[in-house]
């Protein structure tokens, strides 16, 4: 059986850096029966999520989950997202983690161009320019356009270069190096 819905898939904190807002407003702006937006975490903007949910049935909040729950959402949806406002102030303290964790998993992400996500993850994920409607729409049809195979291999990729490059030993002598060199 051919699933026609495409599930985007949002995990973290749900406050106003974070592109949350974004993802409801293009749900809002987009009336495609078969896209799916599924969050979860907690923040500020809890309320205005749930909001939607109840608006929206094609809109999923699954609150704070645990680790289970959250790698079955991952595996579940067509795409990831991980997202942050380029006018963030804390954007220049700004670690990866999140994107590491849902290159990992193997699906197709897309996420903000902060700093230097463009030129370092771009082969592997779609990387906004900007963080608007617009740009978002772009990489999500994109990844639509690619059959569920392309799909496949794309956060395959990914996922082997997370796990090939940014583990934790590897990426903990990065950091030391980057301490050393403005003491």
């Amino acid at each position: 059986i051919k699933r026609t819905e495409f599930v985007i898939f949002y995990a973290g904190a749900l406050d106003p850096w974070d592109g949350v807002s974004l993802l409801l407003e293009y749900m809002r702006q987009n009336n495609d029966p078969n896209l799916r937006l599924h969050l979860a975490g907690s923040g500020a903007q809890e309320e205005a999520v749930r909001v939607a949910a109840a608006k929206d049935v094609r809109i999923k909040y699954y609150g704070f989950v645990g680790p289970d729950e959250l790698y079955r959402q991952y595996a579940s949806a067509d795409v990831l997202v991980a997202l942050r406002d380029l006018v963030d102030p804390g954007l220049i303290y700004h670690y990866p983690s999140k994107t590491f964790e849902m290159m990992a998993m193997g699906r197709p992400l897309i996420v903000s161009n902060s700093s230097h996500t463009k030129t370092e993850y771009g082969d592997y994920c779609k990387v906004l320019d900007s963080c608007d409607i617009s740009s978002f729409e772009r990489a999500v049809n994109a990844l639509r356009q690619m059959d569920c195979q392309e799909r496949f291999e794309y956060g395959m990729r990914a996922r082997g270069f997370v796990l090939r490059y940014k583990y934790w030993r590897n990426q903990g002598g990065v950091i030391g190096d980057y301490i050393r060199s403005i003491a």
